[in-house]
């Protein structure tokens, strides 16, 4: 597997080190979301402060960690339907990733051509 693929099965939307990445793997999420592909989560323990039902119990903008037996304490990965291959999570990166590739190309594409024509203009005016 790719990083990409391997970052997008684990239920990835955020790389801290690059903002391109965590476009990609937001472009990556919605593909698969477009394809049927939904991860699903462990719900938290009953006990668990992070619990919808506990939400009136908790302190506006305080983290609170999950402890005891909850699921989400050691942070699980998403949960597939069994006919996700590693390979679709692979191609689903790609395609974002190439996606993103040219929408970028493009873009700069028109920032060189607005360039030239100003310098051309300047060089014009310059002349004359």
């Amino acid at each position: 597997m790719t990083n990409g693929g391997r970052l997008l099965k684990r239920g990835d939307t955020y790389d801290i080190e690059c903002w391109r990445t965590s476009h990609r793997l937001r472009v990556g999420q919605s593909i698969l979301r477009g394809l049927g592909l939904e991860p699903t989560w462990p719900e938290h323990a009953e006990d668990c402060m992070n619990h919808p039902n506990n939400r009136f119990n908790r302190i506006h903008g305080y983290s609170y960690p999950c402890l005891g037996d909850c699921p989400h304490r050691l942070d699980p990965p998403a949960t597939w339907p069994e006919w996700a291959t590693d390979e679709m999570f692979d191609l689903a990166y790609r395609l974002a990733d190439e996606t993103q590739t040219e929408r970028g190309n493009w873009h700069q594409r028109q920032i060189n051509e607005e360039r030239r024509e100003r310098e051309a203009r300047a060089r014009e005016e310059k002349v004359s």
